[in-house]
């Protein structure tokens, strides 16, 4: 599903293959944990966690950035 939706959706600046690249390894397709935070101000940031065992937090709306936490 999501070699699908890279191919036949659009990024922001066009293509996702012209703005984020392809993958250098295999995908995981193992479940990931996805929480939302509902947060002052509509930021609006979210967690999820890495087949590395590691968590990010994306906040900041649009123009927003990813941040490991472990």
């Amino acid at each position: 599903m999501f070699n699908w939706a890279y191919y036949n959706t659009l990024a922001p600046i066009g293509s996702w293959n012209s703005a984020i690249g392809w993958g250098t390894a295999n995908i995981v397709n193992a479940p990931r944990t996805i929480q939302f935070e509902n947060a002052v101000g509509g930021s609006n940031p979210f967690y999820i966690d890495a087949p590395d065992g590691g968590i990010y937090r994306f906040s900041g709306g649009d123009n927003g950035s990813w941040t490991r936490l472990r």
